[in-house]
């Protein structure tokens, strides 16, 4: 029953428009609540897109062994002056070429070679990598190779096989079944361990030229 007072009425009306504001109140804040869900989950996918792209970026970046900031010290001639071709035809075109360092290197050049030959090794790539350090009784220049098969060979130049008596240098070639990357010989900037090599003369010969 609608009541005749007009003070009733406009009591009546608040309360009614109070009810209506409080529906009306109730409909904006499940607006606001649905909207606030919504940017979340549209948050969480852009996240997640971010988090994608960010590894795809970092997947490039750790592929890109070959174009390592900067450039590889070369000192390939200073062991064998045929040694940075014979290693080159192991690995096979396209190998990563990490360098050779020599114990007067900057230890930037070292740091270059070590990394690279890391990340080339861990992501399976055709490489060759190496340091010349002298021994007992000589100077000798260790090698590692890996081509684009997964062979891994080892090339090992000692100038003075004699033992100090101005012998005659040797080139060596073995094909090895693993690679470790810690010390292998006694030289100074030793940092990788080739194990279960045998000899391959074939590829010696080859590369000597001998028939």
């Amino acid at each position: 029953m609608t009541p005749n007072n007009p003070l009733q009425r406009s009591v009546n009306d608040k309360v009614l428009g109070r009810g209506r504001g409080r529906a009306l109140l109730d409909q904006v804040t499940s607006a606001r609540v649905i909207g606030r869900t919504r940017p979340a989950a549209e948050r969480g996918r852009y996240a997640s897109f971010r988090l994608a792209l960010a590894l795809a970026l970092l997947s490039v970046c750790l592929g890109a062994t070959a174009a390592e900031v900067g450039t590889p010290p070369s000192n390939w001639s200073a062991c064998y002056p045929r040694l940075q071709v014979v290693v080159r035809e192991l690995a096979g075109p396209g190998a990563v070429d990490c360098g050779l360092f020599d114990r007067d290197s900057t230890p930037g050049d070292k740091e270059f070679t070590k990394r690279c030959a890391k990340r080339a090794w861990a992501r399976n790539d055709a490489v060759v990598f190496g340091y010349r350090n002298p021994g007992f009784d000589s100077t000798f220049c260790d090698v590692a190779v890996r081509d684009a098969a997964g062979k891994i060979f080892s090339v090992f130049y000692d100038s003075d096989a004699s033992g100090g008596s101005t012998g005659p240098s040797t080139l060596a070639i073995q094909e090895c079944r693993t690679l470790r990357f810690k010390r292998g010989t006694i030289g100074r900037d030793s940092f990788f361990q080739l194990s279960g090599c045998e000899e391959r003369d074939d590829l010696i010969k080859k590369a000597l030229g001998a028939p």
